[in-house]
């Protein structure tokens, strides 16, 4: 049987994403209890699950400054402001009748907030996959999942005041809000966002496109792939220290920064503004473009 050894791939996204990455873990089959089988209400501080043949739907209302996550495996991650007040996640699985079954959706609260995930079925029972929130420290191993062309998609409409993590594998992560800070992680897909938070963005191989609606921020901002371009719109009277790296692309900048050039790096360095916190941006095979937005 063919598997997708996700353990490796995972372990070359940390290369890119470090120790802040898809968080993936395994855990032995508690005895009596299936992989699919449902665990403790989440209302009571655990999991629930949804059975695999119909569409998923969470709604719920967090407290400020909560954070909710999403991890797929096989699938697109779409983000969005919400018109209330409530956090609500829908997902959409695609694929072979009885493989759909076989995937399941869970939801652990917790007291950070929600982590949502996509669970695929190992090629081993005995390590099946575990939904944990992101701040864990997970065992990664290698974790073989079974072959399945069943993809999750995500859309999650999100109420102000709170922060938004997308993390898939194959898949894209797009991100549309008004000031939510974002963190998007993908191995194998695009990453866009326009948001006015806080922006950290990840590819592996993919582009990341964003659009940065603050002049200014708090802590520094990175945008990295390694096969992909990286293109950033910034306000005209945004306040930044840029620096950006790429080894085999070209650099563009509205901005006047510094851009030099060798026979294996070219890159770009200077202040925007009055200056402020850094805005990083890396990419290896791929080009870097600063747009000065309208």
């Amino acid at each position: 049987m063919k598997m997708l050894k996700y353990g490796l791939l995972v372990g070359l996204g940390m290369l890119l994403i470090n120790s802040q990455t898809l968080n993936f873990g395994v855990k032995a089959k508690q005895p009596g209890r299936e992989n699919n089988e449902c665990m403790p209400d989440a209302n009571k501080g655990g999991f629930h699950s949804l059975s695999a043949t119909d569409d998923f739907h969470w709604q719920k209302r967090l407290a400020s400054g909560r954070t909710v996550e999403i991890k797929g495996l096989h699938g697109n991650i779409l983000a969005k402001a919400a018109s209330g007040n409530e956090v609500e996640v829908t997902a959409t699985k695609r694929g072979r009748r009885g493989e759909v079954q076989d995937v399941d959706i869970k939801v652990l609260e917790h007291e950070n907030g929600v982590t949502i995930c996509a669970v695929y079925p190992t090629i081993d029972p005995q390590q099946p996959y575990v939904c944990r929130s992101g701040n864990e420290q997970n065992n990664y191993g290698m974790v073989y999942f079974q072959n399945s062309d069943v993809q999750v998609d995500f859309t999650v409409r999100l109420p102000m005041g709170l922060r938004f993590i997308g993390r898939t594998v194959q898949g894209e992560v797009e991100v549309t809000l008004l000031t939510n800070d974002i963190e998007a992680f993908t191995v194998n897909g695009d990453v866009r966002v326009s948001t006015a938070g806080h922006v950290r963005a990840t590819s592996m191989t993919g582009a990341i496109t964003a659009s940065l609606k603050e002049t200014s921020w708090v802590q520094p901002l990175e945008l990295q792939t390694v096969n992909g371009d990286i293109i950033v719109a910034l306000l005209s009277k945004t306040n930044a220290n840029v620096r950006a790296e790429t080894s085999y692309g070209s650099i563009a900048t509205d901005f006047p920064l510094n851009v030099q050039k060798s026979s294996q790096q070219r890159s770009a360095t200077g202040t925007i503004g009055g200056g402020g916190s850094d805005l990083m941006l890396k990419t290896v095979f791929g080009s870097i473009k600063l747009i000065r937005a309208p």
